[in-house]
Protein backbone atom coordinates (compact mmCIF):
# COMPACT_ATOMS: atom_id res chain seq x y z
CA UNK A 1 0.00 0.00 0.00
CA UNK A 2 1.28 3.21 -1.05
CA UNK A 3 1.67 6.19 1.28
CA UNK A 4 -0.40 9.44 1.07
CA UNK A 5 1.08 12.60 0.08
CA UNK A 6 -0.73 16.11 -1.06
CA UNK A 7 -0.61 19.18 -2.86
CA UNK A 8 -2.20 22.52 -2.15
CA UNK A 9 -3.11 25.50 -4.65
CA UNK A 10 -5.22 27.94 -4.63
CA UNK A 11 -7.23 26.39 -7.68
CA UNK A 12 -6.96 24.74 -10.59
CA UNK A 13 -7.03 26.33 -13.91
CA UNK A 14 -5.10 27.05 -16.93
CA UNK A 15 -2.06 29.22 -15.39
CA UNK A 16 1.15 28.00 -15.00
CA UNK A 17 1.57 27.64 -11.20
CA UNK A 18 -1.79 25.18 -11.58
CA UNK A 19 -0.03 23.28 -14.50
CA UNK A 20 3.14 22.52 -12.76
CA UNK A 21 1.81 21.27 -9.62
CA UNK A 22 -0.74 19.04 -11.60
CA UNK A 23 2.39 17.49 -13.48
CA UNK A 24 4.37 17.42 -10.06
CA UNK A 25 1.39 15.53 -8.53
CA UNK A 26 1.42 13.25 -11.18
CA UNK A 27 5.09 12.35 -11.27
CA UNK A 28 4.55 11.49 -7.58
CA UNK A 29 1.42 9.14 -8.35
CA UNK A 30 3.89 7.05 -9.27
CA UNK A 31 5.47 6.22 -5.87
CA UNK A 32 2.72 7.69 -3.88
CA UNK A 33 -0.97 8.19 -3.96
CA UNK A 34 -1.19 11.97 -5.18
CA UNK A 35 -4.07 13.98 -2.85
CA UNK A 36 -4.61 17.28 -4.57
CA UNK A 37 -6.52 19.73 -2.55
CA UNK A 38 -7.72 23.34 -4.52
CA UNK A 39 -9.04 25.89 -2.28
CA UNK A 40 -11.71 26.75 -4.80
CA UNK A 41 -13.46 24.71 -6.99
CA UNK A 42 -13.04 25.69 -10.56
CA UNK A 43 -13.47 24.30 -14.19
CA UNK A 44 -10.18 24.10 -14.87
CA UNK A 45 -9.51 20.36 -14.82
CA UNK A 46 -10.56 19.43 -18.46
CA UNK A 47 -7.80 21.27 -20.03
CA UNK A 48 -5.12 18.88 -17.92
CA UNK A 49 -5.04 14.31 -17.39
CA UNK A 50 -5.69 13.98 -13.82
CA UNK A 51 -6.85 10.48 -14.07
CA UNK A 52 -3.75 9.24 -11.93
CA UNK A 53 -4.42 11.99 -8.89
CA UNK A 54 -7.12 12.17 -6.11
CA UNK A 55 -9.22 15.20 -6.26
CA UNK A 56 -10.56 17.01 -3.34
CA UNK A 57 -12.79 19.52 -4.74
CA UNK A 58 -13.61 22.05 -1.73
CA UNK A 59 -17.25 24.08 -2.47
CA UNK A 60 -16.47 27.52 -1.09
CA UNK A 61 -19.45 30.29 -0.46
CA UNK A 62 -19.74 33.01 -2.32
CA UNK A 63 -16.58 35.76 -1.86
CA UNK A 64 -18.44 38.83 -1.82
CA UNK A 65 -16.32 40.26 0.73
CA UNK A 66 -13.26 40.51 3.14
CA UNK A 67 -15.30 39.01 5.91
CA UNK A 68 -16.20 36.28 3.36
CA UNK A 69 -13.09 35.48 1.98
CA UNK A 70 -10.96 35.03 5.82
CA UNK A 71 -14.42 32.88 6.46
CA UNK A 72 -13.84 30.50 3.28
CA UNK A 73 -10.07 30.49 4.42
CA UNK A 74 -11.15 28.91 7.83
CA UNK A 75 -13.32 26.47 6.31
CA UNK A 76 -11.33 25.50 4.03
CA UNK A 77 -8.98 24.41 7.03
CA UNK A 78 -11.14 22.33 8.83
CA UNK A 79 -11.55 20.66 4.99
CA UNK A 80 -8.25 20.27 5.58
CA UNK A 81 -8.02 18.85 8.77
CA UNK A 82 -10.63 16.36 8.28
CA UNK A 83 -8.78 14.52 5.61
CA UNK A 84 -5.39 14.76 6.67
CA UNK A 85 -6.46 13.22 10.17
CA UNK A 86 -7.38 10.66 7.58
CA UNK A 87 -4.91 10.06 5.63
CA UNK A 88 -1.72 10.92 7.12
CA UNK A 89 0.39 12.59 4.13
CA UNK A 90 4.04 12.17 4.56
CA UNK A 91 4.52 15.41 2.92
CA UNK A 92 2.66 18.24 1.96
CA UNK A 93 3.60 20.49 -0.80
CA UNK A 94 1.81 23.92 -1.73
CA UNK A 95 1.96 26.32 -4.27
CA UNK A 96 1.27 30.10 -3.97
CA UNK A 97 0.48 32.19 -0.98
CA UNK A 98 -2.99 31.38 -0.06
CA UNK A 99 -2.13 27.63 -0.14
CA UNK A 100 1.23 28.06 1.40
CA UNK A 101 0.13 29.55 4.62
CA UNK A 102 -2.86 26.97 4.91
CA UNK A 103 0.16 24.16 4.60
CA UNK A 104 1.90 25.71 7.04
CA UNK A 105 -0.67 25.94 9.35
CA UNK A 106 -2.28 22.39 8.71
CA UNK A 107 1.00 20.73 8.55
CA UNK A 108 2.48 22.26 12.34
CA UNK A 109 -0.64 20.92 13.46
CA UNK A 110 -0.21 17.53 12.75
CA UNK A 111 3.58 17.40 12.62
CA UNK A 112 3.81 16.67 9.26
CA UNK A 113 6.94 18.09 6.71
CA UNK A 114 5.63 20.84 4.69
CA UNK A 115 7.34 22.38 1.44
CA UNK A 116 5.79 25.48 0.07
CA UNK A 117 6.80 27.16 -3.32
CA UNK A 118 6.54 30.63 -3.98
CA UNK A 119 6.09 30.93 -7.70
CA UNK A 120 5.93 34.79 -8.16
CA UNK A 121 7.64 38.32 -7.72
CA UNK A 122 5.82 39.26 -4.95
CA UNK A 123 7.60 42.40 -5.13
CA UNK A 124 6.23 43.40 -8.10
CA UNK A 125 2.75 41.52 -7.33
CA UNK A 126 2.16 43.68 -4.68
CA UNK A 127 3.81 47.14 -5.23
CA UNK A 128 0.70 48.93 -6.47
CA UNK A 129 -0.17 48.66 -2.73
CA UNK A 130 0.53 51.36 0.25
CA UNK A 131 3.54 50.84 1.49
CA UNK A 132 1.78 50.00 5.29
CA UNK A 133 -0.11 47.02 3.82
CA UNK A 134 2.79 45.68 1.87
CA UNK A 135 4.37 45.59 5.62
CA UNK A 136 1.28 44.10 6.84
CA UNK A 137 1.54 41.40 4.03
CA UNK A 138 4.91 40.89 4.00
CA UNK A 139 5.14 40.21 7.97
CA UNK A 140 2.11 38.14 7.88
CA UNK A 141 3.86 36.13 4.69
CA UNK A 142 6.86 35.78 6.62
CA UNK A 143 5.76 34.68 9.79
CA UNK A 144 4.59 31.47 8.07
CA UNK A 145 7.08 31.04 5.73
CA UNK A 146 9.53 30.97 8.58
CA UNK A 147 7.85 28.05 9.69
CA UNK A 148 7.76 25.93 6.64
CA UNK A 149 10.28 23.24 6.70
CA UNK A 150 11.10 24.08 3.13
CA UNK A 151 10.61 26.88 0.90
CA UNK A 152 10.81 26.16 -3.66
CA UNK A 153 11.56 28.95 -5.28
CA UNK A 154 10.88 28.93 -9.70
CA UNK A 155 14.16 31.42 -9.89
CA UNK A 156 17.32 32.50 -8.47
CA UNK A 157 16.46 36.18 -7.52
CA UNK A 158 13.40 35.13 -6.17
CA UNK A 159 15.48 34.05 -3.12
CA UNK A 160 17.09 37.07 -2.69
CA UNK A 161 13.65 38.66 -2.91
CA UNK A 162 12.31 36.43 -0.07
CA UNK A 163 15.46 37.06 2.09
CA UNK A 164 15.31 40.54 2.13
CA UNK A 165 11.66 41.77 2.27
CA UNK A 166 10.36 38.41 4.46
CA UNK A 167 13.85 37.86 6.39
CA UNK A 168 13.62 34.45 5.93
CA UNK A 169 17.06 31.66 6.33
CA UNK A 170 18.39 31.12 2.84
CA UNK A 171 19.47 27.69 4.28
CA UNK A 172 15.91 26.49 3.56
CA UNK A 173 15.68 27.80 0.43
CA UNK A 174 16.38 25.85 -2.78
CA UNK A 175 15.51 26.91 -6.51
CA UNK A 176 13.85 24.28 -8.80
CA UNK A 177 13.31 25.28 -11.70
CA UNK A 178 9.68 24.52 -13.40
CA UNK A 179 9.68 21.25 -15.34
CA UNK A 180 9.14 21.14 -18.91
CA UNK A 181 8.65 18.25 -21.05
CA UNK A 182 10.87 19.62 -23.93
CA UNK A 183 10.21 17.23 -26.25
CA UNK A 184 6.71 16.91 -26.31
CA UNK A 185 6.60 20.45 -27.00
CA UNK A 186 8.75 20.14 -30.16
CA UNK A 187 6.98 17.18 -31.20
CA UNK A 188 3.61 18.67 -30.40
CA UNK A 189 5.08 21.73 -32.23
CA UNK A 190 5.15 19.80 -35.60
CA UNK A 191 1.42 19.00 -36.05
CA UNK A 192 -1.46 20.88 -38.36
CA UNK A 193 -3.57 23.53 -36.44
CA UNK A 194 -6.57 22.62 -35.39
CA UNK A 195 -8.55 25.61 -35.01
CA UNK A 196 -9.34 26.84 -38.58
CA UNK A 197 -10.32 30.00 -37.90
CA UNK A 198 -6.53 30.54 -36.12
CA UNK A 199 -5.15 28.78 -39.34
CA UNK A 200 -7.16 30.72 -41.60
CA UNK A 201 -6.36 34.49 -39.73
CA UNK A 202 -2.43 33.75 -38.84
CA UNK A 203 -2.24 32.44 -42.86
CA UNK A 204 -0.07 34.29 -45.62
CA UNK A 205 0.75 36.80 -42.83
CA UNK A 206 3.75 38.02 -40.21
CA UNK A 207 2.44 36.90 -37.60
CA UNK A 208 3.23 38.08 -33.59
CA UNK A 209 2.29 36.04 -30.78
CA UNK A 210 1.08 36.03 -27.29
CA UNK A 211 0.61 33.16 -24.60
CA UNK A 212 -0.94 33.59 -20.99
CA UNK A 213 -3.71 34.92 -18.51
CA UNK A 214 -5.36 37.75 -19.77
CA UNK A 215 -4.90 39.46 -16.17
CA UNK A 216 -2.97 42.53 -15.49
CA UNK A 217 0.48 40.72 -14.82
CA UNK A 218 0.77 39.78 -18.39
CA UNK A 219 0.69 43.40 -19.66
CA UNK A 220 -1.61 42.82 -22.76
CA UNK A 221 -2.74 46.78 -23.09
CA UNK A 222 1.17 47.01 -23.39
CA UNK A 223 1.46 45.14 -26.36
CA UNK A 224 -1.78 45.91 -28.23
CA UNK A 225 -0.80 49.70 -28.11
CA UNK A 226 2.26 48.57 -29.48
CA UNK A 227 0.84 46.69 -32.37
CA UNK A 228 -0.20 49.64 -33.70
CA UNK A 229 2.69 50.86 -34.30
CA UNK A 230 3.98 47.47 -35.57
CA UNK A 231 0.80 47.14 -38.27
CA UNK A 232 1.37 50.61 -39.53
CA UNK A 233 4.62 49.71 -40.53
CA UNK A 234 4.17 46.37 -41.76
CA UNK A 235 0.14 46.52 -42.55
CA UNK A 236 0.77 42.53 -43.34
CA UNK A 237 0.73 41.98 -40.28
CA UNK A 238 -1.51 40.32 -36.68
CA UNK A 239 -1.49 39.69 -33.46
CA UNK A 240 -2.79 36.52 -32.31
CA UNK A 241 -3.45 36.46 -27.92
CA UNK A 242 -3.69 32.93 -27.12
CA UNK A 243 -5.13 32.84 -22.84
CA UNK A 244 -8.42 33.32 -20.56
CA UNK A 245 -9.01 35.76 -17.81
CA UNK A 246 -11.11 38.49 -16.31
CA UNK A 247 -9.77 41.10 -18.84
CA UNK A 248 -10.61 39.90 -21.73
CA UNK A 249 -14.03 42.48 -22.12
CA UNK A 250 -11.44 45.31 -20.81
CA UNK A 251 -9.09 44.40 -23.96
CA UNK A 252 -10.91 44.19 -26.66
CA UNK A 253 -12.54 47.28 -25.59
CA UNK A 254 -9.31 48.39 -26.26
CA UNK A 255 -8.41 46.70 -29.89
CA UNK A 256 -11.84 48.34 -30.84
CA UNK A 257 -11.21 51.63 -29.31
CA UNK A 258 -8.14 51.31 -31.68
CA UNK A 259 -9.52 49.88 -34.64
CA UNK A 260 -7.56 47.08 -34.73
CA UNK A 261 -10.07 44.12 -34.50
CA UNK A 262 -9.31 42.91 -37.87
CA UNK A 263 -5.78 42.09 -37.31
CA UNK A 264 -5.93 41.19 -33.72
CA UNK A 265 -7.50 38.44 -32.08
CA UNK A 266 -8.47 37.07 -28.70
CA UNK A 267 -8.51 33.03 -28.77
CA UNK A 268 -9.13 31.10 -25.71
CA UNK A 269 -6.44 28.14 -24.31
CA UNK A 270 -5.86 25.46 -26.76
CA UNK A 271 -4.67 21.84 -26.42
CA UNK A 272 -2.06 22.07 -28.41
CA UNK A 273 -0.64 25.47 -28.66
CA UNK A 274 2.77 24.73 -29.83
CA UNK A 275 2.00 23.60 -33.20
CA UNK A 276 0.01 27.46 -33.39
CA UNK A 277 3.55 28.97 -31.58
CA UNK A 278 5.65 27.09 -34.28
CA UNK A 279 3.60 28.45 -37.63
CA UNK A 280 4.05 32.19 -35.72
CA UNK A 281 6.41 34.35 -36.80
CA UNK A 282 7.56 36.05 -33.10
CA UNK A 283 6.33 35.50 -29.89
CA UNK A 284 6.05 38.92 -27.55
CA UNK A 285 6.37 38.70 -23.93
CA UNK A 286 4.85 41.96 -22.28
CA UNK A 287 4.66 40.79 -18.54
CA UNK A 288 4.99 43.05 -15.56
CA UNK A 289 6.59 40.64 -13.46
CA UNK A 290 7.04 37.05 -13.15
CA UNK A 291 8.33 34.05 -11.65
CA UNK A 292 10.04 32.17 -14.14
CA UNK A 293 7.95 32.93 -17.29
CA UNK A 294 6.11 29.56 -18.16
CA UNK A 295 4.91 30.18 -21.59
CA UNK A 296 8.39 32.20 -22.47
CA UNK A 297 10.29 28.76 -21.83
CA UNK A 298 7.94 27.29 -24.09
CA UNK A 299 7.95 29.70 -26.76
CA UNK A 300 12.07 29.22 -27.04
CA UNK A 301 11.73 25.28 -26.95
CA UNK A 302 9.76 25.21 -30.09
CA UNK A 303 12.73 27.54 -31.42
CA UNK A 304 10.75 30.76 -31.57
CA UNK A 305 12.44 34.65 -31.27
CA UNK A 306 11.03 36.42 -28.20
CA UNK A 307 10.82 39.80 -27.56
CA UNK A 308 10.45 39.82 -23.37
CA UNK A 309 10.09 42.79 -20.90
CA UNK A 310 12.72 42.81 -17.96
CA UNK A 311 10.69 42.04 -15.56
CA UNK A 312 12.47 41.09 -12.22
CA UNK A 313 12.69 37.87 -12.08
CA UNK A 314 12.35 35.35 -14.89
CA UNK A 315 13.42 36.32 -18.76
CA UNK A 316 16.88 36.93 -17.65
CA UNK A 317 17.17 33.46 -16.14
CA UNK A 318 15.61 31.61 -19.47
CA UNK A 319 17.91 33.60 -21.92
CA UNK A 320 21.48 33.51 -20.10
CA UNK A 321 21.74 37.61 -19.50
CA UNK A 322 23.08 38.02 -16.17
CA UNK A 323 20.84 38.47 -13.25
CA UNK A 324 23.43 40.61 -11.61
CA UNK A 325 22.99 43.10 -13.86
CA UNK A 326 21.38 46.42 -13.17
CA UNK A 327 18.21 47.33 -15.11
CA UNK A 328 18.25 47.72 -18.85
CA UNK A 329 17.67 51.16 -20.15
CA UNK A 330 17.31 50.38 -24.08
CA UNK A 331 16.62 46.51 -25.79
CA UNK A 332 19.68 44.29 -25.60
CA UNK A 333 19.85 41.53 -28.24
CA UNK A 334 20.71 37.79 -27.78
CA UNK A 335 21.15 34.57 -28.97
CA UNK A 336 17.29 33.68 -29.23
CA UNK A 337 15.48 37.34 -29.22
CA UNK A 338 15.58 40.71 -27.29
CA UNK A 339 14.89 41.89 -23.62
CA UNK A 340 13.38 45.21 -23.63
CA UNK A 341 13.19 47.65 -20.55
CA UNK A 342 10.37 46.81 -17.88
CA UNK A 343 7.03 48.99 -18.80
CA UNK A 344 5.84 51.71 -17.22
CA UNK A 345 3.42 50.90 -14.16
CA UNK A 346 0.84 53.60 -15.89
CA UNK A 347 -1.97 51.15 -17.60
CA UNK A 348 -2.29 53.75 -20.06
CA UNK A 349 -0.69 56.59 -21.65
CA UNK A 350 -2.27 58.26 -23.80
CA UNK A 351 -2.36 58.41 -27.85
CA UNK A 352 1.35 58.40 -27.66
CA UNK A 353 3.40 55.33 -26.60
CA UNK A 354 5.55 55.04 -23.48
CA UNK A 355 9.49 54.28 -24.05
CA UNK A 356 8.96 51.12 -23.14
CA UNK A 357 6.06 50.76 -25.98
CA UNK A 358 7.98 51.86 -28.94
CA UNK A 359 10.91 49.60 -27.53
CA UNK A 360 8.45 46.43 -27.98
CA UNK A 361 7.17 47.99 -31.15
CA UNK A 362 11.21 48.39 -32.54
CA UNK A 363 12.36 44.89 -31.59
CA UNK A 364 8.86 43.27 -32.63
CA UNK A 365 9.66 45.11 -36.10
CA UNK A 366 13.02 44.33 -36.05
CA UNK A 367 12.52 40.47 -35.99
CA UNK A 368 9.89 40.30 -38.45
CA UNK A 369 12.04 42.10 -41.25
CA UNK A 370 13.01 39.71 -44.32
CA UNK A 371 16.41 39.98 -43.20
CA UNK A 372 16.19 38.76 -39.82
CA UNK A 373 16.67 34.33 -39.89
CA UNK A 374 17.24 32.75 -36.68
CA UNK A 375 17.06 28.82 -36.49
CA UNK A 376 15.67 28.20 -33.34
CA UNK A 377 18.64 25.79 -32.07
CA UNK A 378 19.77 27.76 -29.45
CA UNK A 379 16.83 28.40 -27.35
CA UNK A 380 15.89 24.68 -27.59
CA UNK A 381 19.55 24.14 -26.21
CA UNK A 382 18.45 26.42 -23.12
CA UNK A 383 15.21 24.44 -22.98
CA UNK A 384 17.02 21.73 -22.54
CA UNK A 385 17.79 22.71 -19.02
CA UNK A 386 14.68 22.52 -17.77
CA UNK A 387 13.73 19.51 -19.24
CA UNK A 388 11.30 17.13 -16.73
CA UNK A 389 12.86 14.35 -16.28
CA UNK A 390 16.36 16.66 -14.55
CA UNK A 391 13.96 18.88 -12.80
CA UNK A 392 11.84 15.61 -11.61
CA UNK A 393 14.53 14.54 -10.11
CA UNK A 394 15.54 17.50 -8.28
CA UNK A 395 12.27 16.95 -7.00
CA UNK A 396 12.42 13.85 -6.04
CA UNK A 397 15.78 14.05 -4.52
CA UNK A 398 14.44 17.03 -2.35
CA UNK A 399 11.53 15.11 -1.26
CA UNK A 400 13.28 12.53 0.03
CA UNK A 401 16.39 14.15 1.55
CA UNK A 402 13.43 15.81 3.57
CA UNK A 403 12.04 12.26 4.71
CA UNK A 404 15.21 10.58 5.39
CA UNK A 405 16.28 13.89 8.02
CA UNK A 406 12.97 13.67 9.67
CA UNK A 407 13.88 9.83 10.17
CA UNK A 408 17.17 10.14 11.62
CA UNK A 409 15.70 12.98 13.71
CA UNK A 410 12.96 11.01 15.06
CA UNK A 411 15.31 8.07 16.29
Amino acid sequence: MKNNISFLIDQIETGGAEKMLLRLADYFSELYDSHVFPAVESKGYAHYNVSRLNLHKFTKLNESGKLSKFYNFFCWLFYLAFHYKKLKPIISISFLERSNVANVIICRLFKIKSVISVRNNLEAQYRDKPKIIRKIIYGILGFFYRRADLIVVVADQLQEQLILNLRLNDQKLITIYNPQPVKKFQSLAKHTIKNSEIENFIKDKKSIITVGRLTEQKGLHHLIRSFRKVHSAQPNTVLLILGEGQLKFELQLLIDEMQLGDVIKMFNYEINPYAILDKCTVFAFPSLWEGIANALLEAIAVGKTVVTTDCLTGPRELLGYSIDCPPIKSPVRLACGSIIPEMEKEKYGGEDLTQSETFLAEELLYYLSDEHQYDGEHGKKIAQNFNDNLIMQKWHKTVNDLLINTETVSK
